[in-house]
């Protein structure tokens, strides 16, 4: 498995390069795959200004938060559990108007939900595997991409089909 990272729930990774980059302000696409059976943050960053989380909750749903100043968006996939040890792809979208959520690029029955992003995150600083201690990821996470756009659902399943994990 090629760029793939075991996490043991106990560390994460940081990228400064993305950590100085503010390409969250707006719309932006994250890709990985995933496999765990335990609850924990996969990507995030965090900004005086913007703040963004990609997580499995207790349930094994994913969900994808945004923050544009006091402004937060949150949506949860409800219909597909993760927490089975299979691989899946994941893709989060953010646009300035809507966030989409496709697992193994199937757009997904969605709801909005209450569910909050850790207001203990170290700010400007991307993370990969969670921020702080409580929300870190106890699993793997392989071929995490960030594109600087909304990806349309044709080409979320393009670049699934062409990874190879």
């Amino acid at each position: 498995m090629s760029h793939s990272f075991t996490f043991s729930g106990k560390n994460n990774l940081t990228d400064s390069e993305l950590s100085k980059n503010h390409f969250q302000n707006s719309n932006f696409t994250l890709q990985c795959w995933i496999q765990t059976t335990t609850v924990g943050e996969i990507l995030s960053k965090q900004t005086n200004e913007t703040s963004f989380a990609l997580r499995v909750n207790s349930k094994g749903h994913i969900v994808f938060t945004v923050t544009n100043n006091e402004n937060t968006r949150t949506i949860t996939a409800t219909n597909v559990s993760v927490l089975d040890n299979e691989w899946y792809h994941i893709t989060a979208v953010k646009t300035t108007t809507f966030l989409y959520l496709y697992i193994n690029d199937l757009k997904l029955i969605i709801e909005n939900s209450e569910e909050s992003v850790s207001s203990n995150s170290q700010l400007d600083i991307f993370s990969v595997g969670g921020n702080v201690i409580p929300n870190f990821f106890h699993g793997i996470i392989s071929q995490v991409a960030i594109w600087n756009k909304a990806l349309l659902e044709n080409e979320v399943a393009l670049i699934r089909e062409q990874e190879d994990i």
